[in-house]
């Protein structure tokens, strides 16, 4: 019972993280940067971890000129595995971790 209720809270989880994360690119794309930090925020506290989220919330704090916010998030989100998802942000495309997780 109590594997059953784990892997039930582990699959809400994971279903908040791809909600959360698809509505931080809906806001993103709309230069909703208040939006976008507060979606990544709930994508994160899903305690799934993509680089690319870091990245996005970092630029929206930049955007809002929180510059040391920005900074923190940016060396958070440039880890290696992310740095060619982070390139296609950079080209203003919005290329968030896939739903591989």
């Amino acid at each position: 019972m109590y594997l059953r209720a784990l892997a039930e809270t582990a699959a809400i989880r994971k279903e908040n993280y791809f909600r959360y994360s698809d509505m931080a690119i809906d806001a993103f794309k709309n230069g909703q940067w208040n939006y976008v930090i507060h979606y990544v925020n709930e994508a994160l506290n899903t305690k799934y971890y993509c680089g690319d989220l870091y990245y996005m919330r970092g630029y929206a704090y930049e955007q809002l000129g929180k510059l040391r916010a920005a900074k923190k998030d940016y060396k958070k989100g440039l880890s290696p595995k992310s740095r060619l998802k982070t390139f296609f942000l950079l080209q203003r495309n919005v290329y968030l971790c896939t739903h591989e997780t």
